[in-house]
């Protein structure tokens, strides 16, 4: 290991994850964490605040780098939760299956080399009736943003020790083996190619992409060159939901398709100067979300 990916880098990440809407993100999904949590990817530690210790019995941070895990060590005393601190992959992770009620990741899938067996771990472990909580940065639905996330790429990985700009976890999650049940997406302030949100719950599915040996699993899944309807759940009329799930829309909103009560709302969302965007109905099951959403870049992040 070099002298920028031992000193600088994680100085660097930690860095990047804690600027305030990422903050304001984890605000939103880290306290629906309950029963026996599983983190992948726990970085520095900036999830630990976050869990409600009301819901959680106790917490296992897995991270596969020993110096963000050397952060995380400074955090985990002022937690509100017993928290144990593991260093691994998220390809092999260290926990009996059937065993965690809750998967959290936070701006890990960016950079997971292997995803598809990441995801297969994940719902491994998950016992019955087990969610995965994400929220990630990647895919953004404007054709210039996603250009610029293909072009941008090859050197922002170097630099943010394997991060990918633009993949799409939509369906990464859902190839790797999950239903989502309900996601909101969205722009954050700040650089564009790095800034569109994903945050959401799913279920564990029988099938992933692992088990379809003639379908690839791509370490960096294809940009599309045209925009891409991004599904965001909506609650239906007159009901009720927590704060952070709803409609949150990003700058330039050009369009929207309603449906009925409890259907979905999907949209094409791009900031000022970034083209025109397309609505286009979307098939996300919803789920109503109730208590305060999460943030952060790459595994370890």
């Amino acid at each position: 290991m070099g002298f920028y990916a031992k000193h600088i880098l994680p100085w660097a990440v930690n860095r990047a994850c804690s600027a305030k809407p990422n903050r304001r993100q984890r605000e939103k999904v880290v306290p629906l964490a309950e029963g026996r949590v599983l983190e992948v990817g726990v970085g520095s530690g900036l999830n630990f605040p976050h869990y409600d210790r009301e819901r959680v019995v106790s917490v296992v941070a897995v991270d596969p780098s020993a110096e963000m895990l050397r952060m995380a060590e400074s955090t985990v005393a002022g937690a509100p939760v017993d928290v144990d601190l593991v260093q691994a992959g998220a390809e092999d992770l260290p926990v009996e299956s059937s065993s965690i009620d809750t998967v959290l990741v936070t701006y890990t899938l960016c950079t997971i080399p292997d995803v598809f067996p990441a995801l297969a771990e994940m719902a491994r472990v998950l016992a019955p009736g087990g969610r995965l909580l994400f929220c990630e940065h990647g895919l953004a639905p404007d054709a210039s943003v996603a250009w610029w996330q293909r072009k941008l790429n090859p050197a922002w990985r170097a630099v943010g020790g394997g991060c990918n700009l633009g993949r799409n976890i939509p369906d990464l999650i859902r190839r790797g083996g999950f239903r989502i049940t309900g996601m909101e997406t969205m722009y954050l302030p700040g650089w564009k190619p790095a800034s569109f949100n994903y945050r959401g719950i799913a279920v564990p599915t029988q099938g992933t992409a692992l088990d379809d040996p003639g379908r690839p699993a791509p370490r960096d899944p294809p940009y599309p060159s045209t925009p891409v309807a991004i599904p965001v759940t909506t609650q239906a009329p007159g009901a009720t939901g927590g704060p952070g799930f709803g409609n949150a829309w990003g700058g330039g909103v050009s369009g929207m398709t309603m449906g009925g009560p409890g259907s979905v709302l999907s949209r094409m969302s791009g900031g000022p100067g970034f083209g025109n965007a397309m609505s286009a109905p979307a098939s996300v099951e919803n789920e109503t979300f109730g208590g305060p959403g999460s943030g952060r870049i790459g595994f370890g992040g």
